[in-house]
């Protein structure tokens, strides 16, 4: 213990002022008012009454969180009021800083300490009295003062320094989201939105890998050559005949938007086969557990955007022959179409989906990529305008078969999903460095607040 400090019993320092009753006219503070981590108040300053009994507070009280306590939750109120129960007013003796007791609430330590106190499984609650008999690090009152200058001049830097990232962070995701929707956009006359060209060698690369996928899609023939002999166009009801514009390249039945020059709107069923996915029955485990690769929503969640070559689920062939799953070809773009709408993935193998996907295995006229590029360019609010669903929202198969995309050549859908490729590694880049300094702060915010309790600061 550094000179000049003491070990004190929490409870010896503070009380927990837990006097319930039920007030009026005074402002409310609940969990939800009281941002994690930050110890900011995102609530209201005007008067609000709740019906059951609160603790009331002022200008002279930590407020703590005891719910939950990983999501450290802790207000140094400037006003008086009342707040939820699950909420404790500490208040500090005349040895110790609210604002110093604010940032040892708001430390590592602390919370794994409190939250080893909690008890509940579902809502974990602290055990304050436990908490009452923590040891405190109590130096003297400059000293405290000294430590919290230069904690809250340290933390101003860091959040300013964090506002920068984060912004940096939107921003590098704001450029490829843009560019993406200016390819899809119908505001353009024609597709001279991207002026980047790849070499002759980039795109025979790219016609030599859409050609060399497996299983491919050949619509005159309305087949698939060479596909395995369990995949089987799906049935169900007939394609809507309403019509439902988008955003961008894609609609439910043909649009009257004119498209831009080279560009035109193609029924997607003849250009790729449409394909349902189906869960083995969960009643029977050996159906599970083997080599064959099962997408589910989580895959999809996290692989959005990208080539999925591995899911967290697998199946086997006994799977496959007892149920509606189908072993799609690599190269097939998937849609989730329940309750997470919009995930889009395209496959880096063989493998089968859920029934929350809508599947295309692609003919040689649509470029896989290019496809998985034209589903997320409005995003996944877009895909909103085809759902149904009073409770979850989902996209019917009656109007996945009326889906029309606007598309040009093969050879531009190779160089335009060149150009996006490279734009998608660059904004994935930046994100990552941008990450990485959103976490070095997050850590020097610990080191800091580790020091400033062990007396190093």
């Amino acid at each position: 213990m550094k000179r000049g400090w003491q070990l004190k019993r929490f409870g010896d320092i503070c009380t927990f002022d837990k006097l319930q009753a039920l007030h009026n006219h005074l402002p409310y503070v609940g969990l939800e008012h009281i941002e994690s981590h930050t110890g900011r108040f995102i609530g209201s300053l005007d008067p609000q009454s709740v019906k059951s009994l609160t603790f009331r507070f002022s200008r002279n009280h930590v407020l703590y969180g005891r719910l939950r306590p990983y999501l450290n939750k802790v207000l140094v109120p400037d006003f008086e009021g009342h707040c939820s129960t699950e909420i404790f007013p500490i208040k500090p003796s005349p040895l110790l800083s609210r604002e110093y007791l604010t940032y040892w609430l708001l430390s590592d330590t602390t919370v794994d300490h409190i939250n080893a106190t909690c008890t509940g499984a579902r809502m974990p609650r602290a055990n304050m009295n436990e908490v009452l008999d923590f040891d405190f690090p109590l130096p003297p009152i400059p000293e405290q003062q000294r430590i919290v200058g230069i904690l809250d001049e340290a933390f101003a830097g860091i959040a300013t320094a964090r506002a920068n990232a984060e912004k940096n962070l939107q921003n590098a995701r704001a450029v490829f989201e843009s560019q993406l929707q200016a390819i899809f956009s119908h505001d353009a006359p024609d597709g001279s939105v991207i002026s980047s060209e790849p070499t002759t060698k980039q795109l025979e690369s790219k016609l030599q890998k859409t050609s060399a996928i497996t299983n491919r899609y050949h619509p005159k023939h309305n087949e698939i050559v060479c596909a395995d002999p369990l995949a089987t166009k799906t049935g169900g009801r007939h394609a809507t005949l309403q019509h439902i514009p988008g955003g961008f390249s894609l609609a439910v039945g043909m649009p009257k938007t004119q498209p831009k020059n080279g560009w035109r709107w193609s029924l997607l069923t003849d250009l790729a086969r449409l394909e349902s996915g189906h869960t083995p029955s969960r009643r029977h485990p050996e159906y599970w557990g083997g080599a064959i690769p099962w997408l589910g929503i989580r895959d999809a969640r996290e692989w959005h955007g990208r080539r999925v070559d591995d899911t967290i689920q697998k199946i086997n062939e006994l799977g496959i022959a007892n149920s509606s799953a189908r072993l799609l070809p690599a190269g097939t773009v998937c849609l989730s179409r329940t309750a997470s709408v919009g995930y889009v993935v395209v496959m880096g193998r063989q493998m089968a989906t859920s029934q929350d996907f809508v599947n295309w295995v692609c003919s040689d006229d649509i470029a896989p990529d290019f496809l998985k590029y034209l589903l997320m360019a409005g995003g996944r609010s877009e895909f909103l305008r085809f759902s149904n669903g009073s409770v979850h929202q989902t996209i019917y198969f009656p109007e996945v078969k009326a889906f029309h995309i606007c598309h040009p050549h093969i050879h531009e859908q190779l160089r335009l999903v060149s150009i996006l490729d490279s734009l998608k590694d660059e904004s994935e880049h930046l994100e990552s460095v941008y990450q990485k300094k959103l976490g070095t702060l997050d850590e020097l915010k610990k080191s800091l607040l580790h020091q400033a309790f062990s007396g190093q600061l």
